[in-house]
């Protein structure tokens, strides 16, 4: 926008010397006709483009602008639109001036004509100080508030990526030293020596607020981990886990037995076996004798319910033989049996 600077300059000087010294530019009632064409034709394009572009932005492009474009693009839109639309104006309003200066010099002019040249310069003065003045101002207020862009403090966020790359350092570090630790010996996997509750709570209701413990909430509760399981399989699932057997200090691996522990194991089975006392020998025969009695019991109901069977199907056989009688003696014609000696198929038994 240099050079447009440096036009509107000129035109401005060559205006105020149109105006306070039209002499020294030909102006009066000898002028040639060619400038004085020249003239009119300057000052009518330069006016009707200062009134339009004045009209245009001010009534239709600005409002719609305003109305639907978002308020920091709109911002931005005038700070790059305002200089070039104060810059044609004033362009135009200074040659328009020049043009009815050179036409009607000021000492020769009519009152009339004197108002339209003072106005012509207000509007002059309007547009100039408008270009000069309020838009770098409303371009600066447009760049501060109008953008809703941050502002970014170097130093802060250097500090920052400094403390950053000495956290990272310090967790390499220390992960370097763990790396370094001899690795945790945990036991070898045991078998529980506890049943595990699956039915202490079964069927009963439990009024659960959020701020209750974990131990208190709906499911089943691990206190080596802390946490609350929803339903039995996810429990059991759980405490035989990898997690779970770790919390407790032990690895998923089976201790290897050794044959005194297999022998041992033989005998301590062996010993369950044999009946070791009189009362043991009782026990056992008595137990022989209800499940013997429960075998009876239990074939004898098999017996009943396929004889019940049995008579459910023969009864079913004779209703369809029963029926299939009836059916026949309804398609005989009466007349015929009649004359034929019989009355009828039907059984006089009742």
């Amino acid at each position: 926008m240099a050079w447009a600077t440096r036009f509107l300059a000129a035109v401005a000087f060559l205006v105020v010397g149109v105006v306070f010294a039209p002499d020294l530019f030909g102006s009066g009632p000898a002028s040639p006709t060619a400038a004085v064409s020249v003239a009119k034709i300057a000052h009518l394009l330069c006016f009707a483009t200062c009134w339009g572009a004045a009209l245009w932005v001010t009534f239709i492009g600005g409002i719609i602008m305003f109305k639907y474009l978002p308020r920091h693009q709109f911002g931005n839109l005038q700070s790059k639109m305002f200089p070039a639309y104060f810059m044609l104006i004033s362009v135009c309003a200074a040659i328009s001036v020049m043009a009815f200066a050179y036409l009607h010099p000021w000492k020769s002019a009519s009152s009339l004509e004197r108002y339209q040249l003072g106005f012509l310069l207000s509007a002059l003065v309007f547009n100039l100080s408008n270009l000069l003045v309020f838009t770098p101002m409303t371009i600066e207020a447009v760049g501060v508030d109008n953008t809703f862009r941050r502002k970014w403090n170097r130093e802060e966020y250097l500090e920052r990526a400094r403390e950053r790359e000495k956290e990272e350092k310090d967790e390499e570090s220390h992960f370097k030293s763990k790396a370094k630790a001899p690795p945790v010996q945990r036991k070898p996997l045991k078998h529980r020596d506890f049943e595990v509750d699956l039915e202490s709570r079964l069927g009963k209701t439990q009024v659960v607020t959020p701020i209750a413990p974990l131990s208190q909430q709906a499911g089943y509760y691990c206190e080596v981990c802390e946490c609350v399981v929803k339903d039995s399989a996810n429990y059991l699932d759980h405490i035989n886990g990898k997690k779970h057997q770790r919390a407790l200090g032990m690895s998923m691996r089976v201790e290897r037995a050794t044959l005194q522990q297999v022998q041992e194991r033989f005998e301590t089975l062996k010993k369950r076996k044999a009946p070791g006392s009189f009362t043991e020998q009782v026990i056992l025969m008595n137990s022989y004798v209800i499940a013997s009695d429960l075998d009876e019991r239990i074939l004898k109901q098999q017996q009943e319910e396929e004889e019940r069977k049995r008579q459910r199907r023969e009864r079913k056989k004779e209703k369809k033989k029963e029926k299939a009688v009836q059916d026949e003696s309804e398609d005989i014609d009466p007349d015929v049996a009649a004359m034929m000696g019989f009355g009828g198929f039907r059984s006089s038994k009742k």
